[in-house]
């Protein structure tokens, strides 16, 4: 299967040399008119929620509490807040941001410029004390405690953020980790190694770090991570148009196909996945033929 510009296709579906599966256009093509849109080939199972487009979504987190996401804008940097009827601005950041966990009564957003803490009405102040190094991804465990991955050279350090600002290495991983998630019911993070396309374990005590999963180079980059109620972890495939389940015991068992070819991250609420995309890298053929890159996505899990 290959993804290809509508127009410049029409001469090899003539020639009978390609065979159109789907259309990524909101609407049908009327060269194709008897060839599906990508929404109608997925149904109802995915849906895109109204809203401004982001350069780059990312970081969705879901609050039970509340029943609302918290997720950003990581180019054009602003926090946001979807409450199941309207999606909406929370705050302005000064820089593009690089990480979002929900702790207690505050969100931590981190970006380039430094670390903010955000009260749920978008009141906010800086935090002084962090780690020094490029933070890679960020996650909160049990007792609130911080998991952070920090860039080094070649690969990255894992370790928790302490008070004053230290940080305290775990493990030293010999390629860079895009996200992580605490897997609170094994006492665990789970991490992504874009490069290798591994989905990793790192269990506190134990020296080592176990593989869980490889998925095949040309499905797409590993990006952010999410765990649902059953322990199977959910990640989004850049350049992939999808996402995946991979079960607890390392196996693939599902795809969910995209109308976007850039999803960025996943979160889980319930019986729904929710999933951040971006308009940027994407090519301008293939983003006007995938209309909807950029907004918060649904998906039924």
């Amino acid at each position: 299967m290959i993804f290809i510009n509508q127009d410049a296709a029409i001469q090899h579906v003539r020639a009978g040399k390609l065979r159109p599966l789907a259309v990524t256009s909101a609407q049908r093509n009327p060269l194709y008119p008897d060839v599906p849109t990508i929404a109608e080939l997925l149904g109802p199972e995915v849906a895109p929620i109204e809203g401004p487009l982001a350069f780059r979504g990312a970081f969705p987190r879901w609050s039970p509490a509340e029943q609302r996401l918290y997720w950003v804008d990581a180019l054009a940097p602003a926090l946001r807040v979807y409450d199941g009827g309207e999606d909406r601005e929370l705050l302005a950041v000064e820089s593009p941001i690089t990480g979002l966990v929900l702790r207690g009564e505050e969100l931590l957003v981190t970006h380039e410029a430094g670390v903010l803490r955000v009260l749920r009405d978008g009141r906010c102040a800086p935090v002084t004390a962090w780690p020094a190094g490029q933070l890679l991804a960020l996650a909160r465990g049990d007792d609130d405690v911080l998991w952070a991955a920090l860039g080094a050279a070649g690969g990255c350090a894992v370790g928790t953020v302490q008070r004053g600002g230290l940080f305290d290495l775990h493990w030293t991983i010999e390629e860079p980790v895009q996200a992580r998630c605490w897997d609170g019911r094994e006492a665990q993070l789970q991490a992504a190694a874009p490069g290798s396309g591994s989905l990793l374990i790192l269990r506190p005590g134990a020296a080592g770090v176990r593989q869980l999963a490889t998925l095949p180079k040309g499905s797409g980059q590993l990006s952010g991570l999410a765990l649902d109620a059953a322990g199977g972890v959910w990640t989004a495939l850049r350049d992939g148009w999808s996402v995946v389940r991979v079960a607890a015991d390392g196996t693939l068992d599902r795809m969910v196909g995209l109308p976007v070819p850039y999803p960025t991250d996943v979160a889980v609420a319930g019986h729904r996945l929710y999933v951040t995309t971006a308009r940027q890298p994407v090519p301008l053929d293939i983003l006007a033929n995938a209309p909807v890159s950029g907004r918060l996505l649904t998906v039924s899990i």
